[in-house]
């Protein structure tokens, strides 16, 4: 009985080890994505009510972006081997992100001015650039 009840408590462990492994990925994702939110706000100083309008949009944003860099990825996975297709998905891609960049940019001047849209995107390299110093120091 003793060693029943240990083989459970041990696959039990096991099964919540594996699974709390499987999504640390996505986590540290929305975890970067929230630290990378809060820079911008931070350097936009917007005032409570266009942040919050703002940020909303910038979610939908990154998610966007990180859904076509999602597929980008699959498309060069699955085209490794034939490189002529593997180089029309790029540019497919990032003429789709640029589209996507444009559209959004049109939408960012409903609550932002040229000026903080340009300090958005200086804010992006920034955090972009702070991340990797990150990454690199560990």
């Amino acid at each position: 009985m003793k060693n029943l009840l240990f083989i459970i408590l041990i696959l039990l462990f096991a099964t919540s080890f594996s699974f709390a492994q499987a999504q640390a990925p996505q986590k540290k994702g929305e975890r970067i994505e929230a630290l990378k939110i809060e820079f911008v706000l931070k350097k936009l100083e917007l005032n409570e009510e266009d942040a919050k309008s703002f940020a909303f949009m910038y979610k939908s944003y990154l998610q966007e972006v990180n859904l076509l860099l999602r597929q980008k990825k699959e498309a060069r996975e699955i085209n490794k081997n034939n490189p002529q297709k593997l180089v029309d998905d790029d540019f497919y891609y990032d003429e789709k992100m640029f589209q996507l960049k444009k559209q959004y940019r049109r939408r960012f001047q409903q609550v932002l001015s040229p000026e903080q849209i340009k300090t958005l995107y200086i804010a992006e390299r920034e955090f972009r650039e702070e991340l990797i110093k990150h990454l690199k120091s560990k």
